[in-house]
């Protein structure tokens, strides 16, 4: 059952209408409530419906009817708990049950209740259905070209000769002939060839060429699945008419040979020279080998351009140091592009040849008396477009302006397998694993008086 609403008079201001509830604003004043209003019968509403009040407490039984409580008349059976043969008096009566009353409004929603404890995890659902194929992704960039593989096997030089075969095993052959020294292709160790072919040509001389690691090849001439390969295990060995050749079989055809016109190639496994190593240095050939042509620059000259600037980079064809007092510098760029009319790009040959212990002499190209002389201490920076070496200053003269110079490197001492060519200002050239004299100059007379002439000397006759 729903509790009374009891009013208690309080002796506050407040100010509202006269149909509506007051209620308590604060702890001083009341108001007039929008929520809580009485109707013109005088029945509360809340929130503009009828609020059903307890019927009254007399012992009656009651109903609604007309918006209101009446005593239920007659003889009416109560259902419910309780003995039915009380005493009272009322009148009994005989009116139905009436109509449920209509459903009250909804209260105020209640707080949140606390968050309940995480329920355990679930068994984890099927497998999906894959997805289609996404698209084809963009192509990569080019990767860097790979390092050079190794060298090849030499080519080979065949020569054909037109021979008649014959099965008989054993030597001397005849007429035309080549001859295996065992039926059994697999096990031949042994060729026997006469020297002139079936066409009438002498081949002893070709023969003799043939040695260790060459391949002969012997192929029916009108069918080319009878053939067989051998390798040649040693040089062909003369006869009075005939060579000998000692073998081992390599490989056959699907068909045997059979007595009738061959076709005897030889392969000449070429005598290649292996190539000099790739690395950007000079090589020359020395007892059966490569070895490296080591030289130093005296006075090659290089036009460039002075700048009195002192932080790099330095421009195309420009050089300059880290310093304005240049006996004080300590480090000199260099761009890898000369100030020639025809430029050349020194990178190269910085990367291969400039070693720590160079010296770098820089001369004004018109005024002699401008020159500095530095060494380089250390390794040099490769900047992509120019140097940065570390130097010390060594010697010299007038401090360089901003004007044409010429620059001149001198290699430090190298341990050269060939060793320096004598430094006397004559040209010089390799000659017998030794130096020699490019050439020889003298006079017509003195030409003329020498007793033995060498014919691998050249001689430039002047006057």
């Amino acid at each position: 059952m729903n509790e009374q609403l009891r009013f208690v008079r309080k002796a506050v201001e407040g100010k509202g209408r006269a149909d509506q509830v007051a209620v308590f604003t604060d702890s001083d004043t009341i108001g007039g409530s929008e929520d809580l209003l009485l109707d013109s019968k005088g029945k509360l509403l809340n929130l503009r419906k009828a609020v059903v009040t307890e019927a009254p407490q007399d012992g009656k039984i009651y109903g609604r009817k007309n918006a209101g409580w009446e005593p239920v008349k007659g003889s009416t059976t109560i259902v419910g708990g309780g003995t039915g043969d009380g005493d009272g008096d009322g009148e009994g009566g005989d009116g139905t049950q009436g109509p449920p009353g209509p459903q009250g409004p909804q209260g105020i929603q209640g707080p949140q209740g606390i968050q309940g404890i995480q329920g355990p995890q679930g068994v984890p659902g099927p497998e999906g259905i894959q997805g289609p194929t996404g698209n084809t992704g963009a192509t990569g960039a080019v990767g860097p070209t790979g390092a050079t593989g190794p060298q090849g096997e030499p080519g080979q030089s065949f020569t054909t000769f037109e021979y008649m075969f014959s099965s008989t095993t054993f030597q001397p052959p005849t007429g035309s002939e080549v001859r295996f020294n065992n039926s059994v292709h697999t096990l031949v160790t042994a060729l026997y060839v006469m020297n002139v072919s079936a066409i009438g040509r002498d081949n002893a001389n070709a023969f003799s060429l043939v040695d260790a690691g060459n391949r002969i090849f012997v192929q029916d001439k009108d069918d080319a699945t009878k053939w067989v390969s051998f390798d040649a295990t040693g040089p062909g060995i003369p006869h009075s008419n005939y060579y000998e050749f000692p073998v081992t079989w390599r490989a056959s055809g699907p068909a045997a040979l059979a007595q009738q016109r061959v076709l005897f190639n030889i392969a000449v496994r070429a005598n290649v020279i292996s190539e000099a190593p790739n690395d950007g240095l000079q090589y020359a050939r020395q007892s059966l080998g490569w070895s490296e042509v080591v030289h130093q620059s005296y006075g090659g000259a290089l036009n460039y351009m002075f700048n009195a600037t002192t932080t790099p980079p330095p421009a195309a064809g420009g050089v300059r140091f880290n310093h304005a007092t240049q006996t004080l510098a300590t480090a000199m760029f260099l761009n890898y592009i000369t100030n020639d009319t025809n430029a050349v790009n020194l990178k190269n040959y910085f990367l291969q040849r400039v070693k720590i212990g160079d010296t770098f002499y820089l001369q004004d190209k018109d005024a002699p008396t401008k020159w500095q002389l530095y060494e380089m201490i250390a390794a040099f920076t490769d900047n992509s477009t120019y140097a940065t070496i570390p130097v010390a200053w060594r010697a010299g003269a007038s401090p360089l302006t901003a004007a044409r110079v010429v620059i001149s490197r001198e290699g430090a001492g190298t341990n050269s397998p060939i060793g320096e060519a004598p430094n006397d200002g004559v040209a010089y050239a390799r000659k017998s694993l030794d130096w020699a004299p490019a050439f020889v100059q003298m006079t017509q007379a003195a030409y003329t008086a020498l007793a033995v002439k060498d014919p691998n000397t050249l001689y430039v006759i002047v006057g």
